[in-house]
């Protein structure tokens, strides 16, 4: 029961299987030295976890990524150039083979041999490997002949020396993987049996029906002998069962066999690729044949890759580009036109091929004819049946004829460079000599424009005819009148070598530069060259679909979509099923595109080609930081501040360009155009940044993108802690720095600053010391004259005050600060003196208003005598009544004395006038408090205020004169710093 439930099962499978190769049209390219294959023989292919095609020749190793080929030798760390097996394991080491005695892997771009990795160099193979497998646990296979080595995942090395307590010795071993990816082996010399690797020896599985020998293959699902032509199916359910034996054809050389679509098996031999269908076992198909082919490989494309010997090798892909085959020995098409049943075309062999469906099947049944047997090397550029079977042809000249081949009935001598169908009856034709509108029907030149000009290509927009020349674009109006267009544009100024009106009636230009351009009213809206990936030397022509504008060049087909902002939006090379890339002519009907090329002709339809297909993405295949190498994450790398390099790749299979690279290190930032595959930073940005990687080609709309986050810790010294430390340090140094100076400067001037000092409290002395010598010779006068008078009495008086005023100013000389009570004392003696000289000529009164005790309150010695002595001298003296009257009031204003002075003398002005007419000189007593009052101020840190005003009466007349000063309750606690005096 459960044989049959694996026999249904494995029915189902076959018939769910993927579509035969039959039933798709497939492009064969082969890849030979002019393709960048740089050899002729294809020994092994394999394709890696990351889809790159790895190709084992004789002249080295070569990985293909879809567009170009890479290749390892002898010089990058191959033991030989000769690589006969590839393998990959679960690591991401792929394994090679080579011819050698030895084996080798390559692991992050490096290849690794006996001669730089210890544990290659442990294996110490003497004689050449056969084989190489991996299998699921990782573990890597070495099988030859006398060698069955093992290394696991762990790089332990283990030698396999029985098998079914057999041993092996030099004996031959079969090898293979079963479908769960676990090693299965047969020794011929024990017999039937085959064995299974349960992770530490061999156990038996089974028996084959037939005895293993010669070119077999055991697959999970069928046993086939090519030799022989034996074949069995092979089924597994606890307990192997093969089918009864079934005769296969025999393949003499077969190299490789595997079972591809559905239920057909593929062959490779010295004689070509063989399909056998294993339910019939009849050979459905012989391809490549007479060519030796070996490894062949299904790719995840859905592509077939095959090894030839002395071929290079061969890529069959599944495309809707289509082609059809002329069989002929000059297939280039110059004119293709698209019809109800096929197509039409001229090739430049004046050869007419005419293709129709055959019966509403797919394939095409062909019709050649020679137009003009007599001009072998003409060029039709347009050729057309008319209704009355008469073909119109435009070459060197425009001709009628009955039959192809046959004579011409009517010519015109035009020299045919562009043909445009005006209409159902009208062809414009650019000739050497101008535009020349010839009518179908009646084969007639109806009208000429542009006449000696040079015309190239031609379009119609409306009623107006634009003509591309050799020196630029023009056009005509229906008066024929022509005017150049944008004649001072650069890119007007070149050859034009196409043109093509669209249905929303833009024109689009192709130039010399295989530049593209768009115009609109005859402005600029779009200009597409090699920077928008238009990768070509030449446009040839022009084609618009509705959607899509078709662009043949000497690089291949471009389509660039009609609707802004014009983007490539599909390519198609000779790698994709063009005949060649070299496109000469193209035409559109009803959805189906037409292509000429110089190897034939290609068709497809619109709307195929443009199926979404998978993306492509890029690989980064190494990324070192110095000496360390890192792997992609989506995780942010943390980096060492050395240098960085990425490897980066994209493998894709669609047969584009090569694609071109770019990188910015911000999203602000502008691209940067890559040389090559790598990226290199010598110095990289501290804290986070972030690479990212774009590639740009026509089939990938705006480009394929890969960002890596990074982060490279800043050093110490950039760290903000550091610049933090480093500031303090720095402000800390400048402090000490500045304060030793200071201090240096302070040492070496205190001496002189306390000299200055000194000097100056001695000058402060001087000064409060001076009574006015006058007013001394006035005073000894005065008394002399009381006593020569006999005024005994007021000559005794005038003595003792004048006595007591003379010792108090002695005292107090030596003072800075005397209490207020002493101050006022001293002015009293002095008032007094001056009311004896002057004979009671005026009046004082003295007034205090204190909160605290005067004898407690301190005030700069002898400050209030000049001042008082000011206002008699100047003031009241000059009285003409001789009533002179002097009020001083002391007043404590919380903590500040407030003094005022005031006298009711003749006033300031009248004064400088008094002395100016009476040439009298000038009391120093206003100097004497005008320095000591500024002495006192650079002693002291408070200022003594002092503010001279004018005492006015009722009738705004001067009337005295007020003096007021001011100090801090403190001031002679209030002493400056040394450095205040410098």
């Amino acid at each position: 029961m459960l044989l049959y439930l694996r026999f249904f099962l494995v029915l189902f499978f076959l018939i769910h299987w993927p579509k035969d190769l039959s039933a798709q049209e497939y492009n064969i390219t082969n890849y030979r030295w002019e393709q960048g294959f740089a050899a002729t023989t294809g020994y092994i292919l394999f394709q890696d976890s990351k889809g790159y095609i790895w190709i084992g020749s004789e002249n080295g190793l070569m990985r293909y990524n879809g567009y170009d080929f890479k290749m390892y030798t002898t010089r990058d760390g191959l033991p030989d150039n000769e690589i006969l097996g590839i393998e990959e394991d679960d690591q991401g080491r792929i394994w090679f083979l080579p011819f050698a005695n030895a084996i080798c892997y390559m692991k992050d771009g490096q290849i690794f041999n006996p001669e730089n990795d210890s544990l290659l160099h442990k294996l110490a193979i003497t004689e050449r490997p056969h084989h190489i497998y991996a299998d699921r646990q990782g573990t890597v296979w070495i099988v030859g002949r006398g060698m069955f080595i093992a290394i696991s995942k762990e790089n332990k090395i283990s030698r396999i020396h029985e098998i079914g307590g057999y041993n092996i010795g030099n004996s031959d071993v079969y090898i293979w993987l079963n479908s769960d990816k676990e090693l299965m082996a047969s020794v011929p010399e024990i017999g039937n049996e085959f064995y299974h690797w349960n992770g530490k020896q061999f156990d038996r599985e089974g028996y084959m029906p037939f005895k293993p020998e010669g070119m077999l293959d055991f697959t999970t699902t069928f046993l086939y002998n090519t030799a022989t032509g034996n074949f069995s199916n092979y089924f597994n359910n606890g307990l192997p069962v093969f089918s009864v034996i079934r005769k296969f054809p025999r393949i003499q050389f077969s190299f490789d066999r595997k079972l591809l679509f559905k239920d057909k098996l593929f062959v490779s031999s010295d004689r070509g690729m063989y399909k056998i269908n294993i339910s019939t076992g009849k050979v459905e198909d012989q391809f490549l044949q007479g060519t030796k082919i070996g490894s062949f490989i299904l790719a995840k494309d859905g592509s077939l890759w095959f090894g030839s010997i002395g071929q290079g090798i061969y890529r069959f892909l599944k495309t809707p580009i289509k082609s059809i085959d002329t069989k002929l020995e000059h297939p280039s098409v110059i004119f293709i036109k698209g019809t109800d049943n096929g197509m039409y075309c001229t090739t430049d062999k004046v050869v007419h091929i005419k293709a129709d469906f055959t019966d509403g099947k797919e394939g095409y049944k062909i019709e050649k004819a020679i137009i003009d047997k007599d001009a072998p090397y003409s060029r039709y550029l347009f050729l057309e049946q008319n209704e009355s079977h008469e073909w119109l042809g435009c070459s060197g000249y425009i001709s009628l004829r009955k039959n192809l081949g046959g004579k011409m009935q009517k010519t015109h001598n035009i020299y045919t460079k562009a043909v445009l169908e005006e209409d159902a009856t009208h062809l414009l034709i650019g000739a050497y000599g101008g535009i020349f509108r010839l009518n179908k029907k009646s084969f007639q030149v109806e009208d000429t424009f542009l006449y000696d000009q040079r015309i190239v290509t031609l379009a119609k927009i409306n009623n107006l005819i634009y003509a591309g020349t050799l020196k630029g674009l023009l056009v005509c109006h229906p008066d024929k009148q022509s005017y150049p267009v944008l004649p001072d544009n650069p890119h007007f100024k070149k050859h034009i070598m196409a043109l093509c009106a669209t249905i929303d009636e833009q024109l689009w230009v192709a130039n010399s530069d295989a530049e593209l351009i768009a115009l609109k009213n005859d402005t600029i809206t779009k200009i597409i060259g090699l920077k928008n990936g238009l990768q070509c030397n030449r446009i040839s022509c022009l084609k618009a679909s509705d959607t899509l504008l078709w662009v043949g060049t000497d690089n291949g087909l471009f389509a660039i979509s009609l609707f802004p902002p014009h983007n490539i939006v599909k390519y198609i090379s000779y790698e994709t099923g063009l005949k060649s890339n070299q496109v000469n002519c193209i035409d559109i009907y009803k959805g189906r595109v037409w292509v000429g090329t110089i190897e034939g002709i290609n068709y497809f339809d619109e709307s195929d080609v443009l199926k979404k297909r998978d993306t492509a993405a890029i690989i980064f295949n190494k990324i070192q930081n110095g000496d360390d190498v890192l792997l992609p994450s989506n995780n942010i790398i943390r980096l060492k501040d050395k240098p960085l390099s990425i490897d980066f790749d994209i493998v894709e299979f669609s047969g584009g360009l090569k694609p071109v690279f770019q990188y910015r290190l911000d999203k602000h930032q502008e691209w940067t155009t890559i040389e090559g595959n790598q990226l290199y930073f010598p110095t990289l940005p501290y804290g986070k940044f972030e690479i990212t990687i774009r590639g740009l080609s026509p089939n990938w709309g705006d480009g394929i993108y890969c960002t890596q986050f990074f982060y490279n810790p800043a050093p110490f010294y950039r760290t903000w802690w550091f610049f933090f430390l480093l500031l303090f340090a720095g402000i800390s140094l400048m402090v000490i720095i500045t304060f030793i100076v200071i201090k240096r400067i302070r040492s070496r001037d205190k001496s002189e600053l306390a000299i200055r000092k000194n000097l100056l409290r001695l000058e402060q002395m001087a000064l409060q010391g001076q009574l006015n010598p006058h007013f001394i010779f006035n005073s000894i006068a005065a008394i002399k004259q009381y006593y020569s008078s006999g005024n005994l009495e007021k000559g005794d008086l005038l003595v003792d005050s004048f006595s007591n005023l003379v010792r108090l100013t002695f005292e107090m000389g030596t003072e800075t600060f005397v209490s207020l009570d002493k101050e006022l004392s001293y002015l009293s003696e002095y008032l007094n003196v001056e009311l004896i000289r002057f004979h009671d000529s005026f009046s004082y009164h003295i007034e205090k208003e204190t909160s605290i005790p005067e004898s407690r309150i301190l005030i700069p010695a002898m400050l209030l005598q000049p001042i008082v002595e000011n206002a008699i001298r100047h003031g009241i003296r000059h009285l003409p009544d001789g009533k002179g009257k002097i009020h001083i009031f002391v007043k404590q204003v919380k903590e500040t004395v407030a003094i005022w002075i005031k006298d009711n003398g003749i006033g300031r002005l009248k004064s400088r006038e008094l002395q100016a007419n009476l040439f009298t000189r000038a009391l120093t007593s206003s100097n004497v408090i005008e320095k000591r009052v500024a002495i006192l101020n650079r002693l002291f840190d408070g200022k003594i205020m002092m503010h001279t005003s004018d005492v006015l009466n009722e009738m705004d007349q001067v009337a005295g004169t007020t003096i007021f000063i001011s100090y801090p309750l403190n001031l002679n606690e209030l002493l400056k710093d040394e450095s205040s005096y410098n």
